[in-house]
């Protein structure tokens, strides 16, 4: 039995999974899913065929995509269709979305069809709920410590491509954390792959103009349960960690969380 889940009664996936599914056909243009990504907030969105689900689109996909560009299909960019059961265990599912490094993971009845979408916040949420044993206690156990980080004051052609890696990067002002930059961030904003457009940096461009602030961190020395709290009340993707005296010493996410509860 896995830490997580001893002594505990686990939840199904269909107990917790919150989130209204959207759909976009295969050949549908992929200015269509960027604007359903912008206006109702999805972090993936499901490709069908036929009214079958074929395929998903994320938003890291969507940042190969030029703000101009108008006659992109769907059907070259999206990635292969996975999903969950109804009946699956919460912290299962979450180790396939991990695994397919997914924030939002399509959920299915017995006949194959969508019928919700498992968000990472879903997850953390049940967690809580259910005060599952981490193997792990501390922020430091499951922090990245080698941090990709931006300056305030690069124009967003120079972090575009971070952005398809990372889903956030702390932002730098004068060796100080002054906000967070995130794909949700450039595709709202309209900057998705902004290197195809004019190349002439512009203050509007700026990371600084685009960035979230102010900045939410956390101690390396804080639990996992702190962390989601965090997560929780800011509805955010990613915690820069610092020492006591306030310097970055790593990075992490609502992912590396949840994986201190997996085996």
């Amino acid at each position: 039995m896995r830490s997580a889940e001893r002594g505990k009664s686990s939840l199904k996936v269909k107990e917790v999974a919150s989130v209204e599914p959207e759909f976009i056909r295969e050949n549908d243009f992929l200015t269509k899913a960027r604007a359903l990504v912008v206006r109702k907030d999805k972090k993936t969105i499901v490709v069908v065929e036929d009214d079958k689900p074929v395929g998903l689109l994320t938003r890291a996909d969507l940042l190969t995509l030029s703000s101009t560009k108008s006659d992109v299909e769907v059907r070259g960019f999206c990635r292969e269709f996975i999903s969950v059961k109804e009946e699956e265990n919460v912290l299962e599912a979450a180790r396939k979305m991990i695994d397919a490094d997914l924030k939002q993971i399509p959920v299915v009845d017995n006949d194959g069809n969508v019928t919700k979408m498992l968000d990472v916040m879903d997850v953390l949420k049940a967690i809580k709920m259910k005060k599952y044993n981490p193997k792990v206690r501390k922020v430091e156990d499951v922090m990245t410590m080698e941090v990709e980080t931006c300056k305030h004051n690069e124009p967003i052609t120079k972090v575009w491509e971070k952005l398809k890696k990372y889903s956030g990067l702390p932002v730098i002002k004068s060796d100080k954390i002054i906000g967070i930059i995130t794909r949700r961030d450039v595709i709202k904003k309209g900057f998705a792959r902004a290197h195809l457009e004019a190349d002439k940096p512009s203050s509007y461009h700026s990371i600084e103009r685009l960035m979230s602030t102010p900045a939410i961190t956390i101690s390396k020395d804080a639990s996992l349960y702190d962390a989601i709290d965090l997560f929780l009340k800011y509805e955010i993707g990613i915690l820069p960690v610092v020492d006591k005296k306030g310097n970055l010493v790593g990075i992490i996410t609502r992912r590396d969380v949840i994986g201190g509860f997996l085996e």
